[in-house]
């Protein structure tokens, strides 16, 4: 990658070896899908739905919190490689704490709300499934508005370094094909809404604050799509990795979204919908694979600068 975005990346002594841990991100999750399309299959052949839901409720929710935990421990390891009131620093901060969101969301939502063994919560005796859905809402809002929020502002961030070193990006046709997708799938769902209200419905408070999270999910995919092609420009390798799988995740959690959605107004009936369970197992794994991915880049500069010290002095 160019010294002149990675020069203020700071080199650890030892931290020599990359830690970015991608393959063995990628090689887990690819266990776990394994694992759950076997139960989807045991499904199909037994009609018995357990085993379908056992695997979503312990291994499959146990597998999206430590993927978010990753996320956040891997974005916390990239804050730390660049210097205090630089961009990037800037960038990772905002991103690290939606990852942190992400971290609090996937608890809320995938563990500390389900009547579950593995939630703590629900062997209290004053434990209630109106507590329960208290505490799916706050999952729901942690760990969509703020986390969604907090990303756009770090992947502003991101952008703006990339186009002080002269690399702005531009979006291609099929870029802009995909947001307009997006965009249009945002102005149907608010159509939807409206619609619903029209008709008598009176939506909660947590529901309208949770109203932005799909328009800020178009706007994130517009980011990473332009943060993508920008480093593409550069010709960079492990870091475009970086910005590709936020794009993907992002696209991964808007279909899981369209999924929910057509569910919701019966245009996916059951059992076909159960296959936008499978979506956010892959999300979750591109969110994390992105700063194991940054990281990669940096481990790949400092050995680099160690090795040539025409390249070390220009970082």
């Amino acid at each position: 990658m160019p010294g002149n975005i990675l020069r203020f990346s700071r080199q650890f002594p030892g931290e020599e070896q990359p830690t970015g841990c991608a393959s063995t991100i990628l090689l887990v999750t690819s266990i776990y899908l394994a694992l759950g399309i076997v139960a989807l299959i045991a499904w199909g052949a037994t009609g018995n739905l357990a085993w379908v839901d056992s695997f979503f409720k312990v291994p499959g929710a146990l597998m999206l919190v430590w993927l978010a935990l990753l996320e956040f421990w891997l974005s916390l390891r990239v804050r730390q490689h660049f210097q205090e009131g630089e961009i990037l620093h800037t960038a990772w901060f905002w991103i690290s704490l939606s990852a942190l969101c992400h971290l609090l969301g996937a608890a809320c939502s995938q563990v500390l709300s389900l009547p579950s063994a593995i939630n703590p919560l629900a062997h209290l005796p004053n434990w209630t499934p109106a507590a329960a859905h208290s505490v799916h809402e706050i999952g729901q809002l942690l760990g969509g508005v703020f986390r969604y929020g907090l990303l756009a502002a770090g992947l502003f961030s991101a952008l703006k370094a990339h186009r002080q070193a002269g690399f702005p990006g531009r979006l291609r046709f099929t870029d802009w094909a995909l947001v307009a997708a997006a965009s249009a799938y945002v102005v149907w769902e608010f159509t939807g809404v409206a619609v619903a209200i029209r008709n008598g419905k009176h939506p909660g408070l947590l529901e309208v604050v949770q109203w932005p999270g799909d328009p800020l999910l178009v706007l994130l995919f517009a980011e990473a799509l332009l943060l993508n092609r920008s480093v593409r420009d550069m010709g960079a390798g492990w870091v475009s990795r970086c910005w590709s799988s936020y794009s993907i995740g992002v696209f991964l959690v808007l279909l899981g979204d369209l999924g929910l959605w057509l569910t919701v107004y019966d245009y996916l009936p059951w059992p076909w919908n159960s296959v936008v369970w499978y979506v956010w197992l892959p999300a979750a794994c591109a969110f994390a694979l992105a700063p194991a991915y940054q990281l990669e880049t940096i481990f790949q500069a400092v050995t680099e600068g160690r090795s040539n010290p025409a390249i070390q002095s220009s970082t």
